[in-house]
């Protein structure tokens, strides 16, 4: 359904090139995620922690390379946390990732992270501490990025899972 829309998308567009780049976009995500789905189970654990880590990866790229002083003041608050997190932050001399896009990136792979805390059931706050870190990181590159869509996926995303666990729970 998600390609069959991306080319419907693509035919109706007024912007031909921006259009293509989306559905090509969309076209690789339909593929991406087949190719999870056909992994082997022995195959999951390996690959949500590398997902997990590579979503840490952008966040942290992200974290050293964007200026909150070039950037748009949606909320106040966390602008000035930003400007804050600059000032004691090592800087990189790199292109920054736009916050709105890393965001999203964000969110989708601390999704893996949960899925390696399930699938690994670590007891001990030791055992889970490096992924608890990395939370705490992806955490902080989606509130320094000032994303309403963000926001609000993440906020429906954890209604949806709070929903599904409540019910999970009063069938047991």
């Amino acid at each position: 359904l998600f390609a069959i829309t991306g080319a419907i998308g693509h035919w109706a567009a007024y912007d031909e090139t921006a259009a293509w780049n989306k559905f090509c976009l969309i076209l690789a995500a339909v593929l991406f995620y087949y190719a999870m789905v056909d992994q082997p189970d022995e195959n999951f654990n390996v690959l949500a922690g590398f997902w997990f880590l590579i979503g840490i990866g952008i966040s942290v790229y992200f974290l050293l390379t964007i200026d909150f002083s070039t950037q748009v003041v949606k909320f106040k608050v966390l602008h000035q946390l930003g400007l804050a997190w600059m000032r004691i932050r090592p800087e990189l001399q790199f292109p920054s990732i736009h916050p709105n896009d890393v965001a999203g990136l964000a969110i989708i792979f601390g999704a893996y992270g949960v899925s390696v805390l399930n699938r690994f059931r670590l007891s001990t706050i030791a055992g889970r501490l490096p992924a608890l870190v990395g939370f705490v990181i992806l955490l902080f590159t989606i509130v320094l990025s000032s994303s309403r869509g963000a926001f609000l996926a993440l906020t429906g995303a954890v209604f949806i899972v709070g929903l599904w666990w409540f019910l999970l729970r009063g069938n047991s």
